[in-house]
Order: C-alpha cells, then structure tokens, then sequence
C-alpha cells in the first residue's frame, strides 16, 4: 500500500488483509502447502480463514502473532517503539519476533503493546474508539497531542509532520475528520484556527 494509499489483499487461503499506508506483506510460494507465513512491515488487519492443521503466523521486524482463528489488527512500523496487536474476534499468541517464552494469549475485545526496547508485552481492554480508524479513513481526535497527531497525519497523507517546538508537543485536540473528503491542507488550516499553531510546507516535509 503507498503512502497515502491502503490496500485490500485476499490471500490464497481466503484470509483477507487489510494494508494501511506505507504498508506491505510478503509469503512464500509454499505459502498454504507447507506453512501460512506472512511477513509484514507497517499495518494490516487480518480476517483469517482459519485451518487447526495450518495456523496462520505473521510476523514483524518486533513481534510474531499466531492465529488462534480472529480477526485482528496488527501495527509494527520500522520507526515504532511498539508492537500493537488488537483482537476483535477470536485470539491470537503474540511473541516478541525470535524469542522463546515470554508468549501470551490475546482474546477478542483486548489489545497487547509489545515494547521494542524491553521485550515486554502488557495486555489490556481495547479502546471504544482509536483515534486512527484508518479502515475507514476517519481521524476521531479526544485530546490526542500535537505529537500524537503529526504521526497520525504522516501515515494518512503520506507525508512527514514535524513538530517544531515543545509548545506545540504539548497542545492537545478534538474534532473529526474524514480523510477521503478533507485534504491535508484542509486539517492543517483546521488546527491553525485555534491560534495555537502555525505550519509551513516544504514539499513533502510539514
């Protein structure tokens, strides 16, 4: 999936994945024959077909996540300091990526952050509402920081927000957006109205 882009990949196995911006996955040609692994880099959901004999196991630059037969969303960018698996349906096993041990379970209606730094993965209640619903390209910011938010607008435009002062780190915001009616342009102005911030474009760089 490009930047700014997503994407929707139905595997040979009938599971369908879900690819958010600047996203990819990759699987063998003996993918279904002898094993179910995928590769991903970036962000996908995953609705599984599930086979008991031949599970399902993706993992990441971080993280490996074993279906236990779910649906589930899973997130490890290169520059992450988390790994994020959320459940909606089902379960999975998530492990930090070529390490015995140190295995849990995540059930449906639970999200595990798995620390890139630590190896230490905490499991919790989901939240009602992410900021970031990219499937269906809307921003739904509840005092989100400024911080927060330029990573949230990179990922959906495709470019880089940099955040210039520790004034501005430290502003938070509400509102709502839809990503396939507002441009850019259009939330930028939104949050300059506030008087808070001001921003500058060059190129690709905010």
């Amino acid at each position: 999936a490009p930047s700014g882009s997503t994407a929707i990949v139905t595997l040979p196995d009938g599971t369908t994945v879900d690819l958010n911006s600047g996203s990819s996955i990759a699987y063998s040609q003996g993918f279904v024959i002898t094993d179910r692994d995928i590769r991903l880099n970036g962000q996908g959901h995953f609705t599984v077909r599930h086979d008991s004999a031949l599970p399902l196991r993706v993992t990441t630059a971080h993280a490996t996540v074993s279906d236990i037969g779910t649906a589930f969303d899973l997130r490890d960018y290169a520059d992450d300091s988390e790994a994020v698996v959320t459940v909606t349906e089902g379960a999975v096993n998530m492990a930090p990526a070529g390490v015995k041990g140190n295995r849990c379970d995540v059930r449906a209606g639970q999200t595990a952050r798995l620390d890139v730094a630590s190896g230490t993965i905490s499991v919790g209640k989901s939240a009602a509402d992410s900021p970031y619903q990219w499937r269906r390209a809307v921003v739904k910011l509840s005092g989100q920081s400024m911080t927060e938010i330029a990573d949230i607008l990179s990922r959906a435009y495709g470019v880089t927000v940099a955040v210039k002062s520790r004034r501005a780190e430290a502003l938070h915001f509400n509102g709502e957006f839809n990503l396939r009616v507002c441009s850019l342009t259009d939330v930028l102005e939104a949050l300059a109205a506030t008087n808070n911030i001001s921003y500058s474009v060059k190129g690709s760089l905010v």
